[in-house]
């Protein structure tokens, strides 16, 4: 029989190790299941999902919105639509007031998490703007009802960098018989949040 010299190694790791081998293992698996996450909400049904609650809420709010196709990329924080339509529920019958063919805008996430919405850039094509005035003076401008204890808090965003080609802006006034046509110059938009 010998004698060992010497240390013992002891098989199980010490207790710090533990601790920080098994709050890295929770660190991946969150990162993991957040990548999961955002995956499945770039899922078509879930985009289908989400264009039907924010139609049925601007229904709530009296403006119909319709559009052929609404896409969104949750990495890059981008949006982009197709066939835009937005009118006044309350009017249907008069033409949409705004038509939009195709829009991309980039979105700033760590101003989006500060609660401002700046679009850092964004391309906008084919606008038609169409504000009609009936023989009635009802008009097709979407106006969300507003109650009278209901205070307004001004939207907080910023356009960093937006491009608008080919655009026209129409209005009509039957009563009056006016009726106005513009088409635009290409615009760019540049903002400054110096400048605010």
């Amino acid at each position: 029989m010998t004698a060992r010299s010497g240390t013992q190694s002891n098989p199980l790791p010490p207790r710090k190790g533990r601790f920080l081998r098994t709050l890295a293992m929770l660190g991946a698996g969150l990162c993991v299941l957040v990548v999961v996450l955002l995956l499945v909400l770039q899922s078509d049904a879930v985009r289908k999902f989400g264009l039907e609650r924010v139609t049925a809420y601007l229904a709530s709010r009296q403006v119909d919105l319709q559009t052929d196709s609404l896409r969104y990329n949750l990495f890059a924080l981008s949006i982009e639509v197709r066939n835009l339509r937005l009118r006044s529920a309350a009017t249907t019958d008069l033409p949409a007031f705004v038509r939009v063919g195709r829009a991309r805008l980039d979105l700033s996430l760590p101003q989006l998490l500060r609660g401002r919405y700046v679009v850092q850039s964004g391309v906008i094509d084919d606008v038609d703007v169409e504000y009609v005035v009936d023989a009635d003076d009802r008009n097709s401008r979407p106006r969300p009802p507003s109650g009278p204890n209901a205070p307004r808090k001004p939207l907080n965003y910023l356009i960093s960098s937006l491009s608008i080609s080919n655009a026209r802006v129409r209005y009509t006034n039957q009563a009056q018989q006016v009726d106005v046509a513009l088409s635009l110059s290409p615009v760019q938009v540049i903002g400054n949040a110096m400048t605010e």
